[in-house]
């Protein structure tokens, strides 16, 4: 296994090609109009958060075990700090009292949080049961290595799912997110299954084969989906969903082999991508202050060369003024 101090370049760039494939969407949908029906548009609605939670999961191979209660509340106060905190101080302070100049109703907030930064608020609550579910799976089966454990794990994780679900059910699934999280939870739990299992699946003979093999299935599907579906229209039915985490996963996988394979990780765009990785969370906050500054006086259609050349235009301005804004919160 890897050191836990050493972290792993290969998952920041996933995590920072993740991150501005968010910037490029809010940017399309924000300076044209009907980008959501592109393909473009398709690709990366298919990709951006599923493969930020496949990444948190995959990540959780890298941390401690929570074998005690102490353990469990010292991780589940750090994950508060770390995605909680942002979340309120850049909902409540920043878009609310110094962007638009007054405090947010938080009971509408409760009830509307795919309007803000919902990301986070989800992200925390599958870390919530994730911990939950390690730390009560270690009581049953102390050893974590164990397909017991793993067993345990899943138990609780979906037992979890179906806590929040009488929650929503009671509340409304827009009730903090709910509905959301609950679709985004598998996703978190296939990339803690891949972290757990990795070494071992590649110790197989002729795994590299298989792999490469699943990757490339997983590319036509997803592609195939991608060109026959818009899954951004699709109304949320229980068939539909299911297409959509089926597409998406492939498009997790084939986006992972492709890395894996390619040597962008050694080049200077391997470098920025990977730096946006690692600063995903300031980038994921600050895009929103200086996203689409430049405007036309009418919203093109997105297969514009106008509609093109503005989004291509806001999205360099964009990125750059994120960087600069990280660099100079960095420097103080």
């Amino acid at each position: 296994m890897q050191s836990i101090k050493k972290r792993n370049t290969y998952i920041d760039v996933l995590r920072g090609i993740a991150m501005l494939m968010v910037v490029l969407g809010h940017t399309m949908t924000g300076a044209t109009n009907n980008s959501e029906k592109s393909f473009l548009f398709n690709i990366i609605w298919s990709l951006q958060m599923p493969l930020f939670i496949l990444i948190s999961g995959y990540v959780t191979r890298y941390s401690k075990r929570i074998t005690s209660s102490f353990k469990l509340k010292s991780v589940l106060i750090k994950r508060t700090k770390a995605y909680l905190l942002p979340w309120f101080v850049w909902t409540i302070f920043v878009r609310g009292i110094l962007i638009n100049k007054e405090i947010p109703h938080l009971f509408h907030i409760f009830w509307n949080m795919d309007s803000g930064y919902w990301f986070l608020f989800t992200i925390w609550t599958i870390n919530v049961v994730y911990c939950i579910s390690e730390f009560f799976s270690l009581k049953v089966q102390k050893d974590y290595e164990t397909f017991k454990n793993t067993i345990m794990i899943g138990i609780m994780f979906v037992f979890g799912m179906i806590i929040l679900l009488g929650i929503g059910i009671i509340f409304g699934l827009s009730f903090l997110g709910i509905k959301l999280t609950l679709y985004y939870m598998p996703f978190y739990f296939c990339g803690f299954l891949y972290g757990k299992y990795q070494d071992k699946i590649h110790k197989f003979k002729g795994s590299k084969k298989v792999i490469e093999l699943v990757v490339a299935i997983s590319a036509i599907v997803w592609m195939y989906s991608l060109i026959r579906i818009n899954f951004y229209s699709l109304q949320d039915s229980g068939i539909n969903i299911i297409i959509r985490a089926i597409v998406s996963m492939t498009g997790c996988i084939t986006i992972f082999g492709l890395i894996r394979d390619c040597n962008i990780i050694k080049n200077s765009v391997g470098k920025f991508l990977e730096w946006c990785g690692k600063h995903s969370l300031e980038i994921y906050l600050t895009h929103y202050l200086v996203l689409n500054l430049v405007s036309l006086s009418n919203k093109y259609a997105f297969n514009t060369i106008e509609a093109i050349t503005v989004v291509l235009i806001n999205y360099v301005i964009t990125i750059m003024l994120c960087l600069i804004i990280i660099f100079m919160i960095n420097k103080n």
